[in-house]
Formats: C-alpha cells, structure tokens, sequence
C-alpha cells in the first residue's frame, strides 16, 4: 500500500499548524501515530474524512480540514519527487511543443506553503460554511446549557439549605415548647404532691394487703373498715362464692360458663359486645369493672343472652337495654349499674322476657324499667331511683313480679310529669310483689292497672290497686301500630 511520507513535518507540526492540537491523542490511540499512516492513495477525501469521523472520532469540519489539507500535499510532494533534467537523458526526452508559461513579476518564483492548503473544487464552501456555523451553534447551546443546569442545581442546593434551616429551627422551637411544658408539668405535679394529703388505704383482714378506696365495695368501706373488718372486693367475692361445707356456690359475682365473652369498659363497648356474641352465637357476657360508655344511646338485645357484672357499684352501663327478640326467649342482667340513658333504663318491648338481679337503675330520661306485652319479668334485690317519669312502668298487658329484700323504688318522677308513679301499672299491666309490702318498696303508686302482694306461688295476698276501665285503657294502646308510636302516645 503506497502511504503518504512527510519529511520533515511530524504529525503534531501538522495538527498545531492546522489548530486541531485537540485531536493528538486520539488520533494516536486510532492508529494514526504518523503522516504516513493516512491512506491517501487508496482512498478518497470525502472517504478519508469520514473514516476519521467515525474512528478517532473528530468532527466533520475538522475532518474534511485534516484531510484536504493531507491530499493537497500528497499531490505536493508528488510533483517535488519527479526526476529532474540531470537524471534524464537528453536524447531520450521527445521533442516538446512550446508551453506558454505564467509571467512572474520581478523574476521571483512563486512559493508553496506547506501550511495553507489548496481548495478542492469538490467541496461546496457555502455547505461547508453552513455547518461549520451549526457545530458553533451546537457547541455554544451546549455549553449554555450545561451552565444554566449547573444554575439550577445552585439555586435548588441553596433551597434545600433553606429549607432545611427553616425546619431545623422548627424543630429546635418544638423542642424548647415541648421542654417548658416538661418542666411546667413537673413542677405542678411537684406542688400537687405537696399540696396533696397521702392516699387513705385499709388493710383487708382476709389478704392482709394496703389497699385504696376503689378496691372495696362501698359497704365494706363506709361501714367495716372502722371496725378492722373490711374485706377487698376480691376476697368478699371469693368468700361469698363459697357454701358452708368449702364447696362453691352460685353467687351474683360468680363468672360466666366457659366459653364467656369478657368485655372490657369504654366507649360502645357493651353494644359491640352485643353484636359479636350474636355473631359467634355466644350466651353470655361478662363486663369487667369501669364505665361501659354508650353516651346515652340504647343497646338493643334481641336474642337470649345473660350479662354479669363483676361488681353492681363498679360496673356502669352509660345508656339504655332495649330487650326484644322472641317472646320464649329470655335476657339477663346481673351486678351492673344502668344509668345516664336518654330514654328508659330497661326497656322490654313484645319481645323476651328481661331478669333483674342486684341492678341499679338510675338518671335516665324516662322510665326506670318499662316492660310492654311480656308476662316472664323479674326482678331481684333491684334498686330504681333518681328517674325523670316513672319507676316502674308496666303496660300493654305485660307483667312483672318484683321480689327480694333488698328492692328499693325511690325518688323517682323527677320530671315533674303528672300520671307518673313510682309503681305505674297501665293499660292493662300489672306488678307483682313477691313477699313484700308496698311499703318496703315505694308508696308512690298509681295508674289504671293491677298492683297486688302475690307469695311465692304466685296467689294474691293483698290487692294494693284494682285495675279499672277507662283513659289509657288497652283499647287506647291497641291503637298504637309501633314502638315509637306507643313511646310518644304513652310520655308524651
């Protein structure tokens, strides 16, 4: 392969000449370490060009420069190695026509400039004009572009400290509040202590352990602990539970069956109660001591179910029992407090039947108890005060037998509502007092229907108030189609 040679001119002399020093390197490490490794012979201008466009890789108009500048004095160097007139033998050379020759002013030869390439008449200098402006173009976007982004990263980096200042100080302001009101809590508790006299506690005679107030019943409180006698809740439990001989026995304290739900105190806790024993078919409910908060809303219960509390005095239901259901089914309460309602306590309705032991049943904003329709009621050892409309209200030919020593029906009626009694017996409902007197329970009583003595049998032994004809007689109830229309005819 014939190569190009240059001598004396090096390929840095030619790229330094030609301004394109930037290309050294790469040239070198594409294979172009010297002139002669440029194939001008066996190759074109524009081919050249693009082969150093796409190997080293230079851009175009640097390229085309190289290479024309490099075939410009390949075409040199041919002319200056021809032989000249001592090499060649007179007689051998043909007789030449006159050649008219180029004047030349002053008698000086013309020069050649390995430096300045000569023009290749190939090459469009507008086209080439044209994108040598557009690489300019291309290079100054690009640099501007690079510039604005490194702009755009300063302003975004001095943001970021900005903000990460502003959130600092935040931080360090929160931590100074938070701090204060450290400070501010401790001292009051510092100056509560002070101000606060020790926490009064008694010895259980049966444990033998200090223990506050909410640790006894208020029996055991008030009445036994002046006289060293007072046992803690869960020690008069565990004696009560047991009979005479060391068996246990059956108390109102005792727990549930196995397989019992306990329900914890707070807010809805008995209404969701409830609802996952009917879901699970669960039969019984336990409710731990505390509020069982149902802000005054009614708990409906329509399947049988007992519910136990672990203490009456401990254990408080903050809202009204609405027991429905089938009428063969039954409902028990035990060892709860019912208070707080917006309308009736206990409220039976045509449906089962409700059991009372050891309830107290207070504040509400209508009746007490209010049984309508059932005849299967009992109550027990029950207490019913403080309620704004009656007491006790049976009506609707429902009925319920009240029994137990420890029954007390008082202050109710609070509301002023005149046709409220303590003992209300109406439309054809009738309470029973099993073994007791009017008496021991309220004298307060009235209505239209039946209230009676009745022993244990069940047979009247002294009839308190016959039931008579007249306004609110079952005729007028019967005129009700709803429970809501028989509230609203009844109370008004």
């Amino acid at each position: 392969m014939a190569s190009l040679t240059f001598s004396p001119t090096t390929l840095h002399s030619v790229l330094s000449s030609l301004n394109l020093l930037q290309y050294e390197d790469a040239l070198i490490k594409a294979g172009y370490d010297f002139l002669n490794c440029f194939d001008t012979e066996n190759n074109t201008i524009e081919g050249l060009s693009q082969e150093l466009t796409n190997d080293v890789p230079m851009k175009k108009p640097h390229a085309r420069k190289l290479t024309r500048y490099l075939f410009s004095h390949q075409q040199h160097q041919s002319l200056m190695s021809a032989p000249t007139a001592q090499d060649v033998d007179d007689g051998a050379l043909p007789i030449a026509d006159a050649i008219s020759m180029p004047r030349v002013l002053n008698n000086n030869t013309p020069s050649v400039d390995p430096t300045v390439p000569s023009v290749d008449p190939t090459v469009d200098p507008q086209l080439m004009g044209k994108e040598m402006r557009d690489q300019i173009e291309r290079d100054y976007n690009s640099k501007a572009a690079k510039e604005r982004a490194v702009l755009v990263e300063e302003h975004a980096q001095k943001e970021a400290a900005v903000v990460k200042e502003k959130a600092a100080k935040k931080e360090l302001a929160l931590l100074k509040e938070s701090f204060l009101l450290q400070e501010a809590k401790e001292d009051s508790a510092s100056v509560e202590t002070q101000l606060t006299p020790p926490a009064v506690t008694t010895k259980c005679i049966s444990c033998g352990i200090d223990k506050p107030k909410n640790e006894y019943s208020s029996n055991q409180w008030k009445k036994k602990r002046h006289q060293n006698k007072a046992k803690c809740k869960i020690c008069s439990t565990s004696t009560r539970d047991m009979a005479p001989n060391g068996e246990s026995k059956e108390s109102s304290l005792s727990p549930c069956p196995e397989g019992a739900l306990r329900v914890k105190p707070g807010l809805n806790s008995l209404s969701n109660a409830v609802k996952e024993a009917k879901k699970k078919g669960m039969t019984c409910l336990v409710l731990e001591d505390g509020v069982h908060d149902e802000l005054g809303e009614n708990v409906v219960i329509d399947f049988s179910l007992k519910v136990v509390g672990q203490n009456r005095d401990a254990v408080e239901i903050r809202g009204g029992l609405v027991i429905k259901g089938k009428k063969e089914e039954d409902v028990f309460f035990t060892d709860c407090t019912v208070t707080g309602a917006y309308s009736d306590g206990v409220r039976g309705y045509n449906g089962a039947s409700m059991h009372l032991k050891n309830v107290c049943v207070e504040n509400c904003g209508k009746c007490g108890v209010f049984v309508n329709s059932t005849k299967r009621n009992t109550m027990t050892d029950c207490n019913v005060n403080n309620n704004k409309q009656s007491g006790v209200a049976v009506e609707g030919g429902g009925r319920m037998v009240i029994d137990g020593s420890a029954t007390t029906i008082h202050h109710n009626v609070t509301g002023g509502f005149s046709g409220n009694y303590g003992l209300d017996a109406y439309s054809g409902g009738s309470i029973h007092l099993k073994s007791l007197t009017k008496e021991s329970i309220t004298t307060n009583y009235g209505g239209n229907g039946k209230i009676a003595i009745v022993d244990n049998e069940g047979n009247i032994v002294e009839m308190i108030q016959e039931a008579t004809d007249g306004y609110g007689s079952e005729d007028d109830y019967n005129h009700c189609s709803s429970e809501d229309d028989y509230e609203s005819f009844s109370y008004g």
